[in-house]
């Protein structure tokens, strides 16, 4: 009874603020050349936004807090690709995990020209029971999520099981699960009654009004100005110079602390979390079974849909980690499942994981230095040059 008057009191609400609305925001609001690699929430959650940005030379790279460390480098994809032929729409921030690409991808997969994702895997995703509850909830999109339901590229099994994990991981958000439901009698099991799906139209109306509107005032609060174009240089970047620049770079800003981190990081965010690292890094293990799970729905899902896909596995920061005594074998056994699950799904893979005792590779514990993007740009714009592939006509 409760969660009927909280689906009532949704439908009034939702019929007010949708008499707010009374504009529409076209498409062409939503376009510019810098959107792909703008770092931003709400470009992650707005389907309308993402998909009015793909063309042929536009490339998904799914990841998560990597895109915010160091993102005002020039060796960030930002500076990088900026006068480059490849865009690349970086889609992620903190809390997005492998379930929340995995919904995004399967809404998007009808708009993208260019059948290719890559997807930056982080080993610290995989630990404990994976993705939490409130973090998904953070980053949960309905358009997306009911465009990956309507998306029959995806098999009907992949998109139940997407849809079975999803209810499971909104169980501490009583109105987004609520919505979710509704969401799944309406557009995958097809068992609404008329009610429930007027609700749905309505609701599903306010959500693409106030995607689109948050999309362009953050576009404006960002400074990204609608219509700008690219403008591309033909030149190919040369990853040597820029390796050995970046390298110096990071060197510099270390400071010679003993885990090569950045400086600055190290003595605001790592200096005085020492006593919990020791209690904890111990008895980490990275082999979560939810988070294998998820990472091979995004797989598969490439898999069914045509689209060429490439798992870039980062590395951690090996000397903080072995510091305060990580296992070898829970390294081992990670590396192990992550390859063995690639292969299953026919995905190419570049592990970076050896790169973790790299001096200067790391920003921090977990996130790449411009030394470390350097290497990660250079396989993303490598995997965009190998040949496109063919969008499966099922």
């Amino acid at each position: 009874m409760k969660k009927f008057q909280a689906c009532i009191t949704a439908f009034i609400i939702s019929m007010l603020i949708i008499g707010c609305f009374q504009y529409a925001i076209s498409n062409d609001s939503l376009k510019s050349a810098d959107i792909g690699t703008w770092v931003n929430p709400y470009k992650n959650t707005s389907l309308a936004g993402i998909t009015a940005n793909l063309d042929k030379n536009t490339m998904p790279i799914f990841g998560s807090s990597e895109f915010n460390h160091p993102k005002k480098s020039k060796y960030h994809p930002r500076v990088v690709f900026k006068n480059q032929q490849l865009t690349p729409m970086l889609l992620g921030t903190r809390f997005s995990q492998s379930m929340v690409q995995a919904i995004t991808l399967a809404a998007i997969e009808p708009h993208m020209k260019l059948r290719k994702a890559v997807i930056l895997v982080s080993p610290t995703w995989f630990t404990g029971h994976g993705a939490k509850p409130q973090g998904f909830a953070l980053r949960f999109s309905d358009s997306e999520y009911v465009a990956m339901l309507q998306n029959e590229d995806i098999p009907y099994a992949l998109r139940a099981q997407m849809a079975k994990r999803t209810m499971k991981l909104l169980s501490t958000s009583d109105s987004q699960e609520m919505f979710a439901n509704l969401y799944n009698k309406v557009y995958l099991w097809k068992n609404s009654t008329a009610a429930e799906r007027a609700l749905c139209r309505i609701r599903l109306q306010f959500v693409s009004n106030r995607d689109r509107t948050d999309f362009v005032t953050a576009m404006k609060m960002d400074g990204i100005t609608a219509g700008d174009t690219k403008v591309v240089s033909g030149q190919t970047p040369d990853w040597n110079k820029m390796y050995k620049s970046a390298s110096a770079g990071a060197k510099k800003k270390s400071g010679r602390n003993i885990f090569f981190m950045n400086k600055n990081t190290y003595m605001k965010r790592f200096k005085l979390k020492m006593k919990k690292a020791e209690k904890h890094i111990p008895h980490m293990k990275l082999t979560s079974k939810n988070e294998f799970s998820d990472l091979d729905v995004f797989l598969k899902i490439c898999k069914a849909s045509g689209i060429k896909a490439k798992v870039i596995v980062l590395p951690i920061n090996g000397f903080f980690y072995t510091r305060f005594g990580i296992s070898a074998n829970t390294v081992s056994d990670f590396e192990t499942g992550i390859h063995k699950l690639a292969k299953a799904d026919g995905a190419e893979i570049t592990d970076e994981l050896n790169r973790s005792f790299t001096p200067y590779f790391m920003q921090d514990a977990v996130h790449l230095s411009g030394k470390g993007w350097v290497k990660t740009n250079e396989t993303i714009y490598k995997f965009y040059r190998e040949k496109q592939p063919r969008k499966n006509n099922r």
